[in-house]
């Protein structure tokens, strides 16, 4: 079972909350203290607590008073939505299983959080009990600060049956090869009912784990937590990680991100970060921007930060500066659009053997602006020794960043520029140079509208040139044609969707052969 939704009525800054997740990686992002360790502690209490305390409950004294009105007196509850369902679970509670689809279970504590039940909801809305049995396993590493609580679910994980355990061992050592690049390796040994955890250095010195760094603690917690999800064992994990960048390099940082991202294929993860190399490295419908309203309770301010980019980095404290070290070339580009599109071409040109680079090895960048491109080049190149590519419009004030740049002598060796074109076009962006059958399609979804061909062709045409013009202009057209606002951020999501092949971005490929050539070069430095 995945979880879909999660909602209570009653837990620490969380009042009447309700939030729908995705199923593979969901990512929480704001400031401190603002509830996104609540959201994860909240899943803890459901799957594996016994019981709450004063301190669980709402201190927004507002919301104290509705609560405890001896009128309406209500019982504090946690309730997840659940989908993927089993067959073996489907066969246990056939009744429960709501539009065949999904299965909603809800945790009821008493007034003073002492006793705590589980109940499943009918399909005519009404609840019965449950045994908990049926629940997937939520494994949850909190404050890394807090080690014995930490250690304490590490080894909750660890198997007893001794071939698991060395399964699990193998995994893990792997896990840190890869993470570290070095030969840290880490080892289990069962002493009766408890299990002693050591690292063993280069040098082939061994130490127990609470005697090591933080960074190592942490490096070697995630690698058993994502081992954990290879035994073989069929029962269903969720995971859930507080700041797993917390003390690592920025290096390791993206090695561990890469390895929890590919986990989260098979394992529904959660994660609390402050890192720009998270955020940046991931899908922008998978972050969850959180904060606090005027009562002081948490909610979701926006469920994509692609719209919010920049109230979020005044949220984490987050500089252009920061971003740069994250890749050995940056690519700067003009606005979130192409922050969302280009990875994920990158990404299929890359598995389809037609470039050799890969997300990994640049830092996209988005000005929001092509007049602030100019800005960013200068930032990155004059306070970083990083080269950087541009990827720009085709249209006037694309051209005139490129004249800005060549003009600048400190900048014209140090930074490379690419446009995107469509030769038919008297201007071009990067909606342009997609697979017409595409945009169509992709447009059609997010209008809600069935738009042909024929007639984006139509609308594309300058009247006064009789020659093709930009999609922003053609935008313009089709909002005032249909009365209808579109949001050029969803429309991207949507193409991005559509597009699964290199067939559908042929006109990107020659573009793409020439970064790569460039960035071919830079590593032969």
């Amino acid at each position: 079972m995945i979880i879909k939704e999660i909602e209570t009525n009653a837990y620490k800054s969380l009042v009447d909350f309700d939030l729908e997740v995705n199923k593979k990686l969901n990512i929480l992002i704001g400031s401190n203290n603002v509830g996104k360790s609540n959201i994860l502690k909240l899943l803890d209490v459901f799957f594996n607590k016994r019981k709450i305390t004063e301190q669980d409950f709402p201190k927004n004294l507002k919301y104290r008073l509705d609560f405890n009105n001896s009128n309406a007196r209500k019982e504090p509850f946690i309730q997840l939505t659940f989908t993927d369902i089993s067959q073996s679970i489907r066969q246990n509670i056939p009744n429960f299983i709501i539009e065949n689809k999904y299965v909603v279970i809800k945790v009821v504590f008493d007034i003073e959080g002492k006793s705590k039940g589980y109940l499943i909801r009918n399909k005519n809305n009404s609840y019965s009990s449950l045994q908990d049995d049926i629940l997937p396993l939520f494994i949850y590493l909190g404050d890394i600060n807090q080690r014995d609580i930490s250690l304490e679910y590490i080894k909750s994980i660890i198997p007893d049956e001794n071939e698991a355990r060395k399964n699990l061992i193998t995994y893990s050592n792997q896990l840190l090869k890869n993470i570290l690049d070095s030969s840290l390796m880490v080892s289990i040994e069962k002493n009766d009912d408890d299990f002693e955890i050591n690292v063993i250095d280069e040098f082939g010195t061994m130490n127990d784990l609470i005697n090591k760094s933080s960074g190592v603690q942490q490096v070697v917690f995630m690698a058993l937590i994502l081992s954990s999800s290879l035994d073989g064992i069929p029962k269903r994990r969720i995971f859930a990680l507080e700041e797993p960048e917390m003390n690592l390099h920025a290096g390791v940082q993206k090695k561990l991100f890469n390895l929890i991202k590919s986990n989260s294929e098979s394992v529904q993860t959660f994660i609390t970060t402050h890192s720009p190399i998270f955020i940046d490295k991931a899908d922008s419908n998978n972050v969850f921007h959180i904060g606090r309203n005027t009562d002081n309770v948490t909610i979701v301010l926006k469920n994509n930060y692609g719209d919010n980019w920049f109230s979020l980095k005044r949220d984490l404290g987050i500089s252009i500066n920061d971003n740069l070290f994250l890749g050995d070339i940056n690519v700067i580009v003009e606005g979130a659009t192409e922050k969302i599109l280009l990875p994920h071409f990158i990404t299929i040109l890359k598995e389809e053997g037609i470039i050799k680079f890969d997300t990994d090895y640049i830092n996209l960048l988005s000005a929001e602006s092509a007049g602030n491109v100019k800005y960013f080049a200068d930032v990155v190149t004059q306070q970083t020794n990083l080269n950087s590519i541009l990827i720009l419009d085709d249209d006037r004030e694309g051209n005139n960043v490129i004249n800005k740049i060549i003009g600048d002598i400190s900048l014209k060796s140090r930074v490379e520029h690419f446009q995107i074109k469509r030769d038919e076009f008297e201007e071009s962006e990067i909606e342009d140079i997609i697979s017409d059958s595409i945009l169509v399609k992709a447009l059609s979804s997010v209008l809600g509208i069935p738009i042909s061909e024929e007639e984006l062709m139509d609308l594309r045409i300058n009247e006064h040139t009789g020659r093709m013009q930009k999609f922003n202009r053609t935008l313009k057209r089709i909002e005032d044609k249909y009365k209808l606002t579109l949001s050029k951020v969803q429309l991207a999501h949507e193409i991005k969707k559509i597009v699964t092949s290199s067939n559908d971005i042929e006109r990107f490929i020659e573009t793409f052969l020439k970064i790569d050539a460039f960035v071919s070069n830079q590593q032969k430095r």
